[in-house]
């Protein structure tokens, strides 16, 4: 029951970029003997319920056009989600202009900061707390969450 997920995180990239939103991820665990395709799509003007359920049709008629999966599976369409952590630059770049608190690595120990995101790259991530500009090198292993 192996798939190529870079394959079809591929077509399903073009897929949803022609609906205008980004796939985030595509991971395709199988559970109790069953494929479950989950797709993580985002926009920055945000995702409903009624996204998902487009997106997860044109998907499906992709797939079922294309053929490209040889067994029986579940095909799971969802936002990100605000409890989603924040761990690759990607991550970060999507929740620029949001409240996060930002776990990393330093000097042997690890730091905490909250604050609101103001940019994120494959070099740094800059947190303003309160008017003070902290910036974490992406050397440092920083893991966020957004804050509600």
């Amino acid at each position: 029951m192996k798939i190529d997920v870079e394959s079809l995180k591929d077509k399903m990239q073009t897929v949803t970029e022609g609906m205008g939103f980004e796939l985030a991820d595509l991971t395709a665990p199988v559970v109790g003997g069953r494929l479950i395709l989950r797709v993580f799509i985002h926009s920055p003007q945000g995702v409903t319920l009624d996204s998902c359920v487009r997106v997860s049709r044109e998907i499906s008629d992709m797939l079922d056009t294309l053929d490209a999966i040889d067994t029986r599976y579940t095909l799971e369409v969802s936002s990100l989600g605000l409890d989603r952590p924040l761990i690759t630059p990607k991550d970060f770049s999507r929740r620029i202009g949001e409240r996060v608190s930002v776990s990393y690595s330093v000097d042997g120990g690890s730091k905490k900061v909250e604050g609101i995101l103001i940019f994120s790259d494959d070099t740094d991530i800059k947190i303003d707390r309160n008017g003070e500009m902290i910036t974490i090198p992406a050397g440092a292993n920083p893991r966020g969450k957004i804050i509600i």
